[in-house]
């Protein structure tokens, strides 16, 4: 049981699936953003609660790869950071979107926004829609540019740790 005081938040719940070594979580699909940012967030959470004889590592398990993300000195600040985006975001749409953020991210060439972009854009070759085409993001910016400075900003702040910490 985790209940945590962050800056006028509470966080409180349950983790599960942690065992000695680490904090396990898996899904029977491909990887995608939203696995690794709730994996990370988790992780994050168990870092904080610092409950004694708890393991400080995790992992995710999906069926094409799997994450480990390291121990964090400082997850109060960061879990900081992540609860004002979400506070910013019940007033109003925030520019994150989590496929285009981390392949903006990107592995090889980091920040590029040209990988964002083609995240974002329909694949008509293969027939895949691309992000953008998600109904809830199109309402959010309409026919704006979705990658911004605004979207960089968040983009880094939340994913910048995510990447130093990921094994």
């Amino acid at each position: 049981d985790v209940d945590l005081e962050i800056s006028g938040f509470r966080l409180y719940g349950c983790l599960n699936q942690i065992w000695p070594e680490r904090m396990y979580r898996y899904r029977c699909a491909k990887t995608k953003a939203k696995d690794q940012i709730r994996c990370w967030i988790e992780h994050l959470v168990l870092n904080a609660a610092g409950l004694e004889g708890y393991p400080r590592e995790s992992m995710l398990i999906m069926t094409d790869k799997s994450t480990s993300f390291t121990p964090v000195a400082d997850p109060h600040s960061l879990l900081q950071s992540i609860l004002e985006l979400y506070w910013q975001g019940l007033s109003s749409p925030l520019r994150f979107f989590p496929e285009s953020a981390l392949a903006y991210a990107g592995a090889k060439i980091p920040w590029d926004l040209g990988k964002a972009r083609n995240k974002w854009q329909d694949d008509s070759y293969n027939d895949i829609p691309g992000e953008g085409s998600d109904p809830c993001f199109r309402l959010c910016v309409g026919k704006l540019d979705p990658f911004d400075a605004e979207f960089e900003r968040i983009s880094r702040l939340l994913l910048e740790p995510l990447l130093q910490h990921r094994g």
